[in-house]
Parts: C-alpha cells; structure tokens; sequence
C-alpha cells in the first residue's frame, strides 16, 4: 500500500513539473518571437488561379519594401510599397494570369540582398 501511494505522489509530481515546464518554454518562444523583426507574404487567395492579390505582413523594423511581377520570365511590374511595423498591407494588382504563364512575385525589404518569392503556375 505504502508503495502505491509513492508511485500516484511521483506520477502526479512529474505531471505538474512537466506542465510547468512546457508552459515556460512556450511563454518564452512567444516572447522571443513577439521582438524578433520578421515579415511574410502570402496570396490572398491560393487557389485563384486569376487573383494576384497578395499581402505583406510586417514586425521588423524596416518598413520599405519593393516588389516585381513576373509572367514567363518577363517582368511586367515593378514598385515600392512602405509597410509600417506591426501592419499588414493589400497588394491589389490589375493584372490577370493567363492559363498558361507562370507567375512569380519577387518581394525585397530594401536594404536586405535576400528577399522572399511567391509562385502560381
């Protein structure tokens, strides 16, 4: 009996430390990553093949961004876009995929070399 009551002491101790542990290590994680700099960009709609529309979502520090468009590798527009930190901006662009061109979106932070690419086919 003495034994049982050891072992439901130890199982429950070692529940509640790793309950405290993992939460611990997830408050720190979102701590971390709520004061890193970091942006993102996505399509507003993946699965239309037409749409274009993509947004940039910032938290760094920088707030210039430049992006190309580009149909069968040929770029067919170019612009600058300022994105103020903590903000999300519509990128709504007039123009229309043709079923059979590829497209990729090339977006920079200026002041950065290596930027991030959005593709449709």
């Amino acid at each position: 009996m003495k034994n049982q009551k050891y072992i439901i002491i130890s199982i429950v101790v070692l529940i509640l430390s790793s309950v405290m542990f993992l939460g611990i290590v997830e408050y720190r994680q979102r701590t971390e990553e709520a004061n890193k700099s970091w942006w993102s960009t996505y399509f507003v709609a993946p699965y239309d093949s037409d749409s274009l529309n993509f947004v940039i979502e910032n938290y760094d520090k920088k707030n210039e961004f430049s992006y190309e468009v580009i149909l069968d590798d040929e770029v067919v527009k170019t612009d600058n876009v300022v994105v103020e930190t903590g903000e999300n901006k519509l990128i709504e662009l007039d123009i229309k995929k043709d079923e059979t061109k590829s497209v990729e979106i090339k977006i920079n932070l200026n002041g950065e070399k290596k930027g991030k690419s959005l593709f449709k086919n």
